[in-house]
């Protein structure tokens, strides 16, 4: 009886552990669309293509005015190199959360984006960003 119930155990969670998704890559064109619309200064499409708890959070006038700061402090995005990711699978979907270090024409920054995806869109769910030129200048 032991081994019959060790055994489903076994098998329940392999089977669990086969639909466990760890792909980033929805969520990393998601990123490379929101640095394209931010150099563009396109931050409604940015908006547009966030989660309803994101925009329960912000409304698009705080959000432009936000994202309007940091292009003034920190000018066109550049380039980054990867500072981690985390990928958390749960009932209401799939959490892809990536952390950059990124150069803009002005200075760095270290983000992080956290996305929702369901189905096939990754959609934002916070962003945050951080630099010394917030605070220095």
């Amino acid at each position: 009886m032991y081994k019959k119930a060790l055994l489903l155990i076994i098998v329940f969670l392999n089977m669990c552990s086969c639909s466990v998704d760890f792909n980033t890559d929805k969520s990393d064109q998601a990123v490379k669309d929101f640095r394209n619309y931010y150099n563009n200064k396109e931050f409604e499409e940015i908006y547009k293509k966030s989660s309803e708890a994101f925009k329960r959070n912000a409304s698009y006038e705080k959000f432009e005015k936000y994202m309007n700061g940091i292009y003034k402090k920190l000018g066109a995005f550049k380039k980054s190199k990867d500072n981690g990711w985390n990928v958390n699978n749960n009932l209401s979907g799939k959490n892809v959360k990536l952390g950059f270090i990124s150069q803009f024409e002005e200075g760095e920054a270290t983000e992080t984006f956290t996305f929702v995806e369901n189905n096939d869109i990754a959609l934002l769910q916070h962003y945050n960003i951080q630099s010394e030129k917030f605070i220095i200048e």
